[in-house]
């Protein structure tokens, strides 16, 4: 707990000057430099007893990425004295989209990031006040406009719409939020990405990859990502896709809670196969689940198929074809295409995939991210069975 727990303290408290109405605040660097670097020096020493951060908080953060700002000497100062450091970024005036107010907050806190990491690499920074004003008025004069309501609504349609637009860079869990994540706010409009079809499985992978592990495409750190409920590696894999594949035992592996287990506990044994003998090989093995990516997807085609031949049907009844489903009251149209299906199976197994074939069933994830998003994002790839088997 101790952490999360800090004390961001302004120097200028008790300082107001005037009377009601006309009372106001003295900028803080009215203070000399030496007067604030005492405080820091008499507070700092009483709540590092209690093993609580101290840091500063400020409107100016920003001028620290300019060397020959008239702030910049004070700002280093406070820095080098505090644990940490609350930034209160706001979009520009007259911003003409969310997402370009949300683009600027973030160019603004990494430029800030870069230079206080220069000045104190132990010092951390925050975001303590961002957004458009509740009222109408903020110090930008910053209009709250229809777009920013429907943009900041809190409703679960508008987080889960932020959460899946992001969801590459926040990871499967959206609770899993870290400082220095940059986000998009999808305009109503905004419309999916449509691959080329000339890009084949290996694009295809590297898409899903980097959606899957929350990392950008080429970075080594996918092989090695965990979420919360225990799935790992690039294309997050769970015990039980491992145990179908043979690399992994378990009386009782974690299938989204409904045998008792809550999450991928990785606590059974491992078959060799590949080489792989434990879990920490798998995580450092690249190749191992590049192969067992396509075994998966070879895997999961053989099940859809059998699920879908008693109905005397296949996967080729379906490809190319446009079909519409209700997603949670939500109308959606989607085209079927073989990079689809194998990416909607990867996330809801291939009996979700026969089951939205054959009877429009729509499932969702631990997360919520319905399998129609896996469907549609990853459709359109050239993808053959050739490519995986």
């Amino acid at each position: 707990m101790f952490q999360f727990l800090g004390i961001a303290f302004s120097p200028y408290v008790g300082h107001w000057t005037g009377t009601a109405p006309n009372a106001k605040v003295p900028l803080w660097n009215s203070y000399s430099q030496q007067s604030i670097v005492r405080m820091v020096e008499v507070i700092a020493p009483q709540f590092n007893k209690m093993r609580i951060k101290v840091g500063v908080r400020s409107h100016t953060f920003g001028e620290i990425a300019n060397p020959n700002s008239s702030y910049y000497t004070q700002l280093k100062t406070l820095i080098q004295n505090c644990d940490f450091t609350l930034c209160n970024l706001y979009p520009a005036v007259n911003t003409a989209t969310p997402t370009a107010g949300v683009n600027q907050v973030g160019q603004a806190f990494h430029q800030i990031k870069t230079a206080v990491a220069d000045i104190n690499p132990q010092g951390e920074v925050m975001i303590g006040e961002t957004g458009w004003s509740s009222q109408g008025v903020s110090f930008n004069n910053t209009d709250n406009n229809v777009a920013n309501l429907l943009a900041y609504d809190g409703s679960e349609a508008s987080w889960r719409k932020i959460y899946e637009a992001n969801r590459a860079v926040i990871g499967n869990d959206p609770n899993q939020l870290q400082a220095g994540m940059i986000f998009v706010i999808p305009e109503d409009n905004q419309s999916q990405p449509n691959p080329s079809s000339s890009k084949g499985l290996r694009d295809m992978l590297e898409a899903l990859g980097a959606f899957e592990s929350g990392l950008p495409p080429g970075n080594p750190n996918q092989y090695k990502v965990e979420n919360s409920l225990g799935f790992m590696g690039k294309y997050q894999f769970g015990e039980a896709l491992l145990i179908d594949l043979g690399y992994y035992k378990t009386p009782k592996p974690y299938i989204g809670g409904g045998n008792g287990v809550d999450k991928n506990y990785w606590r059974g044994t491992w078959t060799g196969k590949k080489g792989i003998n434990s879990k920490r090989q798998f995580l450092n093995s690249p190749n191992v689940q590049e192969f067992a990516i396509r075994e998966a997807f070879a895997l999961n085609l053989k099940r859809i198929n059998n699920a879908l031949a008693p109905q005397g049907k296949s996967v080729n009844n379906y490809l190319g074809k446009t079909k519409t489903f209700n997603d949670k009251g939500v109308s959606k149209t989607i085209t079927i295409t073989l990079s689809g299906i194998l990416a909607g199976a990867h996330l809801r197994g291939p009996y979700g995939v026969a089951n939205l074939l054959l009877s429009n069933q729509v499932s969702h994830d631990e997360f919520g991210t319905s399998i129609l998003r896996y469907i549609k994002e990853y459709g359109g790839y050239n993808v053959t069975p050739a490519d995986f088997s």
